[in-house]
């Protein structure tokens, strides 16, 4: 702990000074008497009034006195640095024995430590138990009424739980004052300051430990209360200072039955120079300003904390009352603390409690402070405040509270905490502070300034400081009618005017024509209400004198429409009605405009200006038509007028085709169902099916449509198929799919592919579906469909319809084609594809090398087959990639062996004339003749060319579709034998 040593018992305290000074402060008669002394203080005791004072060599015992003080006893030390006192003994450490000496220095008893324990190396004293702290961190105590006989704790006292064996150092023993609870600090090897506070329950004989680092501080200074039991106070500083003699802090605590610290209360320090004494419920004893200077007195104050400030005189059962709520309440006994509260019925009292509970936001217990003190309006303004805010912000409540208690600061700060200026200004208007509300407002509210300043000028208006309002009025931008009203009414209407005419509002002279009109002063009031850009107002006041060719020209040149309107209706009272129309329609006011038409039955006009109009204007207008038997017209207003029933009602019964199909191009699924039928019937009496069709759908009748659509065969497009989808689906699976089915057959024979691949679809058909698709020839959406539908059988319908396509001469088709099969798993199918690629290589192309490659790609495929008869088709396809291979060879021979060629061709020419097949031999004769025949040209020998030929001929093969033609004759005429064609 910090310098200077402080030590505090019973009713007193002492303060060393100076290295060999101190102070005595009594708290009782807050007496200070200073002590001085020939040894270098090296510790400190008090009691009561006697003080202890020792160096390592001696030490002094002093009675103080009311007068004054003076020395008892001086006593060797013998080295000794731990002394204790106490009213009848004082305590001497001498190695592992504790000496108990009386006030003469005659030693009385003798308590002895083991080596276990170790040396002592703190002690204590309250007035029921010595105890003392050893070197091996061993707590160990005596109580002091058994004459030392035994110790307080068996054996070797309490082991300290929480640290290892030589690396605790343990300082500042402390016990409460009746001796149940223990405190120590505990310096952590490795550490530079006692950083944890242990406190240990001699009653319940457990320890718990606080580390205020944890809390971002470091224990400066602790003492217990000499009064309470349970409570301890506590000084502090910041974690980074790093100055362990300097408080910034004093906090109060409850220790409950856990050892738990519940903080109680906090105050600031402000002084570097200020320390903790001691705590005295309700008061904390803090010194100030020590100067090391024997010939003046410290400072000692004593400085309220807790629930007890504001009634520090209370005493006896009240004062426990209060002290115990305050424990109850932080410990969370609620039921407690309301049944200690319900005791109280001092008002004084309770008004202190609800000010602590502001402090720490306790809202219930302040309530019910208000009950016993039987203040409903207080209670009822605060469960307003917490209904309207719920937990938004405590601080709110608070305040509440504290403007029922008549503490206008504390509700002040209160609201300026939780930043709720919107109260704040409401609580300085209501207590007059208007400069102070509307500081705040320009500040923090804003949006609430213009009305302060409004709320400001109707105060000062009350005063009777017109100036004053006046400029607030116009602060709030409320002035226009604000001043004027409160001007007239206070009769200065002179000041009004002249108000008026300064400022130059538009607002201000339109209330001041508005007076004057009132006044008859007509022509003021025209002049003003000009300046006010009140344009119809002055077309009225130049028709209330009569002038109508002046206000026809303020309207033409104006255009105004509520002028123009209000000169209309001076025409239509004076029997200008075609004026009066003209006007009416200017104005925008055609429904005005077509009353008066139908009034004075203007026929030519009525239609326009009804199509201008509301609907209830047009349908006025369409009966009107109706019942004079314009029927057209009619019709025309009812369907823009939205009763289409009537429209269609009109049309049927005047037999008005072409209205009736304009109307039904209009109509839609959303229109009465009974109007639809009845449009599509008539539509159907004329042989409009297609019109008749979409009308009878939208009307629900599906079925009914479709049948028509079969027996008139009327094409379904994509609109009436939307219009059958819509109803088809409402009606149960089984039946909307037989629909679907029968609606996409319709649209295949019909043509309409894609809609019928759609309808298919719908109906859970897909194969149908691709089909119809493939009939539109769409390739793009064929292969989508596919690959969408992830089916194997559309996948391989898809295949074969490329194969439809010229995909010889398209790579990307071909590759699609593959990619289908290998998508389907069909390798059999996309075998006989690369089988079918071979022979149009070489039927269409003789381009056996191709062939060649197709083939063993097909072996390859049919390799991965998993079928009876896939042996059968390899055996057949290896035989011919055998023959094509030998034929590819020997057309390769025809340069380099001319000789190997012959008698390969030879030889296959003989193999296949003992083979048959079944026309599965991929090697054509012809070919092979072809090949030999145009060697002998090339090479001139004509003769074996012609016997070749002659044998090719034999077999009853076409010559010209293998070998060239003009071969062929050259040959021929080399032989002298005529070509036939």
């Amino acid at each position: 702990m910090a310098a200077p040593l402080v030590k505090c018992r019973q009713h007193a305290a002492i303060l060393q000074l100076t290295p060999t000074s101190t102070a005595v402060y009594s708290f009782i008669t807050s007496n200070i008497q200073i002590l001085s002394s020939t040894l270098p203080i090296l510790g400190i005791d008090v009691w009561d009034s006697h003080a202890l004072l020792w160096s390592e060599t001696s030490a002094e015992l002093f009675h103080i006195g009311q007068p004054g003080h003076r020395l008892v006893a001086s006593l060797p030390s013998f080295g000794c640095s731990y002394y204790a006192l106490h009213q009848n003994y004082i305590f001497r450490v001498q190695g592992l024995t504790i000496e108990v000496l009386d006030f003469q220095g005659t030693l009385r008893h003798k308590l002895e430590l083991s080596e276990p324990q170790g040396r002592a190396i703190s002690l204590d004293v309250c007035l029921d138990f010595f105890l003392v702290a050893t070197e091996n961190s061993f707590i160990q105590m005596w109580k002091l009424e058994d004459e030392f006989d035994n110790s307080w704790l068996p054996g070797f006292g309490r082991k300290v739980p929480f640290v290892k064996e030589g690396a605790c150092n343990i300082d500042t023993l402390m016990c409460n004052y009746n001796g149940t609870k223990v405190s120590f600090l505990a310096k952590i090897e490795g550490d530079s300051v006692e950083s944890v506070l242990y406190i240990y329950d001699a009653n319940f004989d457990k320890f718990s430990q606080h580390d205020f680092r944890l809390e971002g501080k470091l224990l400066v200074s602790l003492v217990w209360d000499s009064e309470e039991f349970h409570q301890l106070a506590c000084g502090l500083t910041p974690l980074e200072t790093h100055e362990t003699n300097t408080i910034t802090e004093i906090v109060t605590y409850f220790v409950d039955s856990d050892l738990r610290l519940i903080k109680q209360d906090k105050v600031e320090i402000s002084s570097q120079k200020t320390g903790l004494i001691a705590k005295r419920e309700p008061y904390v004893f803090l010194y100030e300003g020590l100067c090391n200077d024997e010939s003046s007195s410290p400072v000692i104050k004593k400085m309220p904390m807790g629930i007890l400030t504001g009634m520090e005189k209370l005493d006896g059962k009240v004062r426990q009352d209060v002290v115990n709520f305050s424990y109850y309440v932080l410990m969370g006994h609620d039921v407690d603390a309301f049944k200690v509260l319900e005791s109280i019925k001092d008002e004084r009292i309770l008004k202190k409690i609800v000010r602590y509970c502001m402090k720490h936001h306790l809202h219930k217990f302040a309530t019910q402070c208000f009950v016993n003190m039987g203040r409903a309006y207080a209670v009822s303004a605060i469960d307003t405040m917490k209904d309207q805010l719920s937990d938004q912000n405590k601080g709110t409540t608070a305040a509440a509270m504290a403007i029922q208690l008549g503490c206008v600061a504390d509700a002040e700060q209160e609201y300026i905490e939780c930043k709720r200026f919107d109260l704040l200004i409401d609580l300085y208007q209501t207590c007059g502070f208007w400069e102070k509300s509307i500081e705040i407002a320009l500040k923090y509210d804003h949006v609430n300034l213009k009305n302060v300043h409004h709320a400001y000028a109707k105060h000062l208006e009350a005063v009777g400081d017109m100036q004053m309002a006046i400029h607030q009025y116009e602060l709030s931008n409320t002035h226009r009618y604000e001043v004027p009203r409160m001007l007239y009414s206070l009769g200065k209407v002179d000041d009004l005017k002249k108000y008026v005419v300064d400022k130059k509002d538009p607002s201000l002279h339109r209330w001041w024509a508005n007076y004057c009109e009132a006044k008859g002063m007509l022509h003021n009031a025209i002049d003003h209400y000009k300046l006010a850009g009140e344009v119809a107002s002055v077309v009225r006041v130049q028709c209330l004198l009569g002038d109508l060719e002046t206000a026809e020209n303020i309207v033409t040149e104006t255009s105004d429409p509520s002028a123009t309107f209000h000169l209309g209706q001076q025409h239509e009272k004076l029997g200008n009605i075609a004026r009066a129309m003209q006007l009416f329609a200017k104005a925008g006011r055609t429904d005005c405009a077509a009353n008066l038409a139908m009034k004075h039955e203007i026929d030519k006009e009525l239609l326009s200006l009804a199509l201008q109009g509301t609907k209830k204007t047009m349908l006025s207008s369409a009966k009107y038509f109706e019942e004079k038997g314009c029927c057209e017209e009619a019709v025309l207003l009812y369907q823009k007028g939205g009763d289409i029933e009537k429209a269609v009602d009109v049309c049927v019964h005047f037999q008005l085709f072409d209205a009736l199909r304009a109307i039904a191009d209009n109509l839609n699924e959303g229109t009465d169902p009974s109007i639809l039928v009845r449009c599509g019937d008539f539509l159907l009496s004329h042989k409009h099916y297609d019109k008749a069709t979409l009308l009878l759908i939208a009307a629900g009748q599906h079925r009914r449509a479709f049948e028509l659509c079969i027996h008139e065969g009327v094409e379904i497009t994509d609109k009436m198929m939307e219009l059958f989808s819509k109803q088809i689906f409402e009606e149960n699976p089984e039946d909307s799919k037989q629909l679907l089915v029968a609606l996409a057959e319709f649209c295949d024979s019909q043509g309409s592919f894609h809609l019928a691949c759609r309808t298919y679809t719908q109906a859970g058909d897909k194969v149908n579906a691709m089909k119809a698709l493939m009939k539109s020839g769409d390739t793009e959406k064929v292969l989508i469909y596919a690959n969408v539908s992830r089916q194997k059988q559309l996948y391989v319908l898809a295949a074969g319809y490329l194969q439809t396509l010229n995909w010889h001469h398209d790579a990307n088709i071909m590759k699609r084609i593959v990619q289908m099969y290998t998508k389907a798993g069909e390798m059999e199918l996309l075998g006989s594809f690369y089988e079918a690629c071979a022979q149009v290589e070489i039927d269409g192309f003789r381009d056996y090398e191709k062939a060649l490659s197709a083939m063993k790609e097909a072996w390859k495929f049919f390799s991965k087959v998993q079928s009876p008869r896939r042996n059968g088709k390899m055996q057949s396809l290896k035989i011919r990639i055998e023959e094509v291979e030998s034929f590819v060879q020997a057309r390769r021979l025809a340069k380099s062996d001319p000789n190997g060629m012959i008698s390969a061709c030879t030889t296959l020419l003989t193999e296949l004339s003992l083979q048959d097949r079944n026309g599965q031999a991929a090697l054509r004769v012809g070919d092979l003749y072809a090949l030999l025949i145009e060697y002998y040209h090339k090479e001139g020998n004509m003769s074996l060319a012609y016997e070749t030929l002659q044998t090719m001929g034999s077999c009853k093969l076409p010559l010209s579709a293998f070998v060239d033609q003009n071969i062929i004759n050259s040959v021929y005429e080399a032989n002298g034998v005529q070509a036939v064609e």
